[in-house]
């Protein structure tokens, strides 16, 4: 039943149908759950209905699913609000429906769960960070690991919005959390796996038979000590590290079409005094167009646009409705947004493209920038950008992002809002594919950092960014961004 929903899940999102071998064949599946019959095997069909019923729009179904896959072990709750988006919080409530029958041990109060608790402080074998963690903190390691976890998985909950990653993320960071990882409990990530099959997690599956055998790898029972939890978890994390730089370890996807034309988009409004330096930049590099989309300037930025051969649209809503308007009128099959007050190095349009031709599960991502100016915080603040980026995959404005235009076509389009349309950018390309990070390229001004309350600015961005991701999630955002425009610049777009 659970290669049933799986196929359909595979046909609904026009997957390799031949991924279905991938759980029907995996030896977790033949020996742990069919030779062995643990019950991780009604937590993995419990979580493939609920694929099945996410996929064809059932989304109270699935949630259903998933709170009935909770009853046969806990930790599958975990992969719930990684399912929420926009519109299906209602539908979210029926997780509740199969805990409804722990109502009537209800007169046990907490001790209905003691043995959840009990499980939290033991330590048997194969909790990677517990492991970690026990030389530092001795008897305290398993609570500080399930700390640290939740910490990573309401991170995670924000910027990985995605359901291909999402809940995969919150299964793996989850049982990295736990005082205790029997091999058997990977049978739940499975069917996430299966959809979005990437080299990082084929091999924390598959070397889970280095748990079980052979006997000189391992200390005791059934490992998850010493050799054993090295050769499991130290090639995972590097394999997880390197897909930040190599997308394709990270989902295999066929090839996409060749990149020929690069179009760019400048969003402006009274941006005269640095236009001219950001057109001058791009002059001679190849790009097919450059596209001035101007929000009512009054300082001659239009003017200065056409006179630099740009083609010039007028539009108003903010940057992303500008940009939105800019888009519309270019002809490039991938398209970079550029800032008026930033500069290009000339290799980046050929970088662009030559990146996204080496890497066709790739929908966009980022060029990478250095700010202009030398001043205490903002390398620090470079850094964290990049770092963001590479590893998270959002990505702000002034990064220099790119997109190929069909594939965001297809993910709802450019998004029009006023401010945090970069965000939103980064979170529909994530959807879509994979992004990358060009490591650089893009020379950013850094006069917004200008003048005292450096510390308070930046701060003001990250709860700026964060309430965005928390509101978006719930459903809860503002999807015009005008509220985000008046917060950050203090006036109407």
């Amino acid at each position: 039943m659970a290669a049933l929903a799986l196929a359909v899940v595979l046909a609904k999102r026009r997957l390799p149908p031949a991924w279905l071998a991938l759980y029907v064949l995996s030896p977790l599946s033949l020996i742990m759950g069919a030779g062995e019959g643990h019950l991780d095997a009604l937590v993995a069909l419990g979580v493939s209905l609920a694929l099945a019923a996410f996929a064809t729009r059932r989304d109270g179904w699935g949630f259903l699913c998933l709170g009935a896959a909770g009853l046969v072990k806990y930790p599958v709750l975990l992969l719930i609000p990684f399912f929420m988006r926009p519109g299906n919080l209602r539908q979210a409530v029926a997780c509740l429906v199969p805990l409804a029958s722990f109502w009537p041990y209800h007169t046990a109060g907490p001790a209905l769960f003691q043995s959840l608790a009990t499980f939290a402080g033991h330590v048997a074998q194969g909790g990677p960070l517990t492991a970690l963690l026990w030389p530092i903190c001795g008897p305290l390691a398993p609570a500080v690991s399930l700390a640290l976890g939740g910490v990573a998985l309401a991170v995670g909950w924000l910027v990985v919005q995605d359901r291909g990653r999402g809940p995969l993320f919150a299964g793996l960071a989850g049982f990295a959390a736990l005082p205790t990882v029997y091999p058997w409990y990977f049978l739940l990530v499975l069917p996430l796996w299966t959809l979005r099959p990437g080299r990082p997690a084929l091999w924390l599956l598959a070397a889970q038979g280095l748990a079980v055998t052979p006997t000189w790898l391992r200390a005791q029972e059934l490992g998850g000590q010493g050799l054993a939890m090295a050769a499991i978890w130290l090639p995972f994390l590097l394999l997880l590290a390197l897909s930040a730089w190599r997308p394709g370890l990270a989902v295999p996807i066929g090839p996409a079409q060749r990149p020929r034309r690069l179009s760019v988009v400048v969003p402006t409004r009274n941006e005269g005094r640095g236009l001219g330096r950001c057109l001058e930049s791009l002059s001679g590099t190849g790009v097919h167009e450059v596209v001035v989309a101007d929000g009512g300037s009054t300082d001659g930025t239009a003017s200065l646009a056409a006179g630099f051969g740009a083609k010039v649209v007028a539009a108003d809503g903010g940057r992303g409705g500008q940009i939105a308007a800019g888009l519309a009128a270019c002809r490039g099959e991938v398209v970079l947004v550029l800032h008026a007050d930033a500069v290009v190095a000339p290799d980046v349009p050929a970088r662009i493209q030559a990146a996204l031709d080496r890497c066709p599960e790739a929908v966009g991502g980022v060029v990478g920038m250095a700010y202009d100016t030398r001043r205490p915080g903002l390398g620090v603040l470079g850094l964290l950008n990049a770092l963001r980026a590479r590893f998270g995959g959002i990505g702000f404005g002034d990064q220099g992002q790119f997109f190929r235009r069909e594939e965001l076509e297809d993910a709802g389009g450019f998004p029009a809002l006023a401010l945090m349309e970069d965000v939103e950018l980064s979170l529909r390309l994530r959807q879509a594919g994979e992004t990358l990070c060009l490591g650089g390229g893009v020379t950013a001004s850094g006069r917004r950092w200008a003048g005292a309350g450096f510390g308070g600015k930046a701060a003001g961005v990250v709860a700026m960014c964060l309430g965005y991701l928390a509101a978006r999630r719930l459903g809860l955002a503002d999807v015009t961004g005008r509220r985000y425009y008046r917060r950050y610049y203090g006036r109407e777009p």
